[in-house]
């Protein structure tokens, strides 16, 4: 198997390059924390000791490997904005699968620091092993095969990683140039022995929970670590590390149960055949699940309190924003519309008994006609003309009856949809936002009565069974309804425009859109602001053109930074800072491929079509400065320190490393950079 990459040969089995760390099989890594029932099997639990094995030698293949090329936190998420929806608003189903049950998707960054990966070490691949290097270091340090870090986990402040490697649990301490500690080798300090499958780890890294054969494990990195359940089917931890849940199957049922995560603790029953909605707090002080159409809230030990009845899986939408929890419900109720209701027919003058069109033959008399010697011809060019009418026309005739036959079925058909009531959720206490909405979700809402649901074109339907999944769509989109966003205090806002929403700023203040449709617009288009109001959306202010794509990269600053495309095959970038627009490049390969820091911002200029070699700047205040030529990939550390690969071959796909600043090279024979995230 060769590598598409950087085209090195690898073992047919192999699933990462060992060369430069890139995907070979999509199915490298299991990331979730949920276990295919198939692998459950009965096992008995016993608190399972830290055994000391021999190192895997370097030499060995790496297997089910994936290097990640970190990026800080914009560079990974496709939507890292203050308060994003890259989905057209005027396709309202795409926003709504955006947002999901965590509807902002913690682009507020919650309480986070989205610049913790600036205190981590620079990691990179030469030579099919992973290097670690930091300013203070002399030199790189080996910490293993690429497949360590491909299920690489830090803590928040960059000081510790975890990871799996040969089925077994390691962390590091990423100052150490050796690891330290009885069950320390080469790699790292051993937590667990082999098949471990998953884990996860608290925010400051002093707690490690993880899936060992199906059976649940936990450690606090200073004793030997303890059996949690067998059967484990499901697992989360709390940030702060001191809760847990999780999920045993039972006859084919999932039992929910919470505990801390002391030795002692016990374990309290949450549920079986339940469904969690949110796990509310660092430390999961507030479960809400959803039992047989019923919302209940679990706190600790305390017995569950019902909320309301009459809910569906899915009820709840929850965010974190600056440390305050903000959930919103919504309850279904059935409405029943008609075929009347939710069609229109703008074809009511299609006959009822169709006639179909006749097919004309080369041999028809009206196709034959006087040769030059008064014999009788074939007239091609007239037969050709009559058989092209006669396609259209069938295609007519067949389409005029498959809509008689729509119109039969569908005459007395009901179709029954969710109508929704939006509520506030604050601890039990639910605030009613609004009511006959046809969609809930997050930031959108619509309303929409049978006096201005939108109707469908009997025209848009194929067959019959078209109708039902049209309609959901078309409820889905909000079609024909009124638009609302949501603030986090369930102030509705009115939202009349079509245009693709691009972000909300964190303080509700400014909307920012790309007007006009993608397919229509082969330069780009408008990026344009409004101001939110009470009364809706006020005071368009244009801020650039030919724009293809926006994000913010600080969710606590005014920054945006645009992609604008420059030519045929080119974008460029620029950067609004809330007050004016500055383009930065008229040639980068994608705004993604941009790290931003504090309002500086680092690129890679005129990057080749292949190898994608450029010259690398750092742009800050309105001033360019160039670091160096012959760019190959970057990474940004804190301090202002950048690390990037230089003298790039395409034949080899490896270069030298270098941090800014210095003359010499960090290390030769580097195929890869930021490995981990």
């Amino acid at each position: 198997m060769y590598c598409e990459n950087c085209g090195a040969k690898n073992e047919d089995a192999a699933k990462v390059c060992v060369n430069c760390g890139n995907i070979l099989q999509e199915d490298a890594v299991e990331t979730e924390n949920t276990i295919p029932q198939e692998e459950i099997v009965e096992t008995t639990v016993v608190e399972e000791p830290v055994v000391e094995e021999t190192p895997v030698q370097d030499e060995q293949l790496m297997a089910e490997v994936n290097a990640d090329i970190e990026k800080p936190a914009p560079s990974k998420k496709p939507f890292p904005v203050k308060w994003v929806v890259t989905g057209a608003i005027a396709i309202v189903a795409a926003i709504l699968v955006f947002f999901g049950a965590k509807w902002i998707m913690g682009m507020f960054g919650g309480s986070g620091d989205e610049y913790a990966y600036l205190n981590r070490p620079v990691m990179f691949v030469q030579n099919g092993n992973v290097m670690m290097y930091k300013s203070n270091f002399k030199e790189p340090v080996k910490v293993g095969k690429v497949e360590n870090f491909s299920t690489a986990k830090y803590t928040e402040d960059g000081s510790k990683v975890f990871f799996i490697y040969d089925k077994k649990l390691y962390y590091r301490d990423v100052s150490e140039k050796e690891p330290k500690g009885d069950n320390a080798d080469s790699y790292g300090v051993k937590i667990s022995r082999g098949d471990v499958y998953s884990f996860e780890i608290s925010k400051k890294g002093d707690f490690v929970l993880y899936n060992r054969e199906n059976k649940l494990y936990a450690s606090n990195l200073k004793g030997d670590p303890i059996s949690i359940t067998n059967d484990v089917s499901d697992y989360s931890l709390s940030e702060n590390g001191k809760t847990i849940v999780y999920a045993k199957t039972v006859d084919n049922e999932k039992v929910w149960y919470t505990r801390g995560t002391g030795k002692n603790d016990e374990a309290v029953k949450i549920g079986s055949g339940i469904n969690i909605e949110a796990k509310v707090g660092d430390g999961f002080e507030k479960i809400y699940f959803v039992d047989e159409g019923n919302l209940y809230l679990k706190e600790g030990k305390k017995e569950k309190v019902k909320i309301t009845s009459d809910v569906e899986t899915g009820c709840l939408d929850y965010e974190e924003v600056d440390d305050k929890d903000y959930l919103f419900l919504k309850k279904a109720t059935k409405v029943k519309y008609t075929y009347n209701d939710l069609m229109e027919d703008d074809c009511k003058d299609d006959p009822k008994d169709p006639e179909a069109p006749e097919r004309p033959y080369q041999s028809d008399d009206e196709f034959l006609i006087e040769g030059e010697d008064g014999s009788e011809e074939y007239d091609e060019e007239a037969y050709e003309k009559a058989l092209e009418q006669y396609e259209k026309d069938y295609e007519e005739y067949l389409a005029i009856e498959r809509r008689n036959q729509i119109r039969e079925d569908l005459k007395d058909v009901e179709k029954e949809v969710n109508t929704y009531t939006y509520y506030k959720l604050d601890g039990t206490k639910m605030k009613e936002i609004a009511k006959d909405l046809t969609s809930a979700s997050g930031v959108f809402v619509t309303k929409a009565g049978e006096s201005n649901v939108s109707k469908i074109k009997i025209s848009s339907l194929e067959y019959s069974y078209d109708f039902n999944s049209k309609v959901d769509e078309m409820f889905a989109n909000g079609e024909g309804g009124e638009k609302f966003l949501v603030k986090l205090d369930g102030t509705l806002i009115p939202y009349t425009l079509e245009d693709e929403l691009q972000m909300i700023t964190k303080d509700f203040k400014y909307v920012y859109l790309l007007e006009g449709k993608p397919e229509e617009s082969s330069k780009g288009r408008t990026l344009v602001r409004y101001e939110i109001t009470k009364s809706g959306l006020k005071s368009r202010k244009e801020i650039a053109n030919d724009v293809t794509r926006c994000y913010t990269p600080d969710v606590d600053r005014d920054d945006l930074l645009v992609e604008i495309k420059t030519g045929e095959t080119t974008v460029g970038f620029g950067l609004y800072n809330g007050k004016k627009f500055e383009k930065i490049s008229e040639h980068i390969s994608s705004v993604y491929d941009v790290e931003y820091v504090k309002g500086t911002v680092y690129y890679v200029e005129d990057p080749s079509n292949t190898s994608g070699v450029g010259t690398l700047k750092k742009w800050k205040n309105g001033k360019d400065t160039k670091i160096s030529d012959d760019v190959h990939d970057f990474v940004v550390r804190k301090d202002d320190k950048v690390y990037y690969i230089k003298d790039f071959s395409e034949k080899t796909y490896k270069g030298d490393l270098y941090q800014s600043g210095k003359k010499d090279a960090i290390a030769e024979g580097v195929s890869s950079i930021g490995v981990g995230y």
